[in-house]
């Protein structure tokens, strides 16, 4: 509520995350040539390929089409720093005005709770299915935001069931937060 209703709360938040964040994370390619078996110029061709597709992809990377990955950086911390955790869904697009159909979704934290059916399952937690050594199994998200009953047709708040892990072992949620 202060930093959406106090300018000395939300400077304080801002000089936090700028500080903290600053210019945001910038990946620099260094492939292995060695293991690879290619020489110095292939190597240096590679990686100038490798970051020209990263440089083009950051103004894709959010699936809402609203900030570019360094603002989803900002963002993100932010988020932390107000709620204590931030989540990102990565995703893959079909969309053939972008170029690249990898993208992140970032999600209001808000948003993850128990559905009702499962606020007495002692395996979920503040909507997180939990596993016998503690590891997140599965994430119940709300389609809505909770506060936004104006624009729901009922009462009842809809879930969606996203398994921590796809099919590869690949996380399908980032889940960001101090433990």
């Amino acid at each position: 509520d202060l930093n959406r209703n106090d300018a000395h709360a939300s400077g304080i938040t801002g000089t936090m995350t700028t500080n903290v964040v600053g210019a945001g994370i910038r990946p620099q390619s260094r492939i292995d040539k060695e293991s690879l078996g290619i020489s110095d110029k292939q190597a240096g061709d590679i990686q100038k390929q490798i970051e020209k597709v990263w440089k083009r992809w950051i103004f894709y990377a959010d699936a809402g089409e609203r900030m570019d990955f360094y603002e989803i950086q900002q963002l993100i911390d932010r988020q932390i720093l107000e709620n204590g955790e931030a989540i990102i869904i990565p995703r893959m697009l079909k969309d053939r005005n972008r170029p690249y159909s990898f993208a992140l979704q970032v999600v209001e934290s808000d948003r993850l709770d128990s559905p009702p059916g499962k606020r007495n399952d002692k395996s979920v937690r503040s909507g997180v299915k939990i596993g016998h050594n503690g590891e997140p199994l599965a994430y119940y998200i709300q389609k809505t935001h909770p506060g936004d009953y104006r624009y729901s047709k009922s009462w009842e708040r809809d879930f969606v069931d996203i398994p921590a892990k796809d099919r590869f072992g690949r996380k399908n949620i980032f889940h960001l937060y101090h433990v």
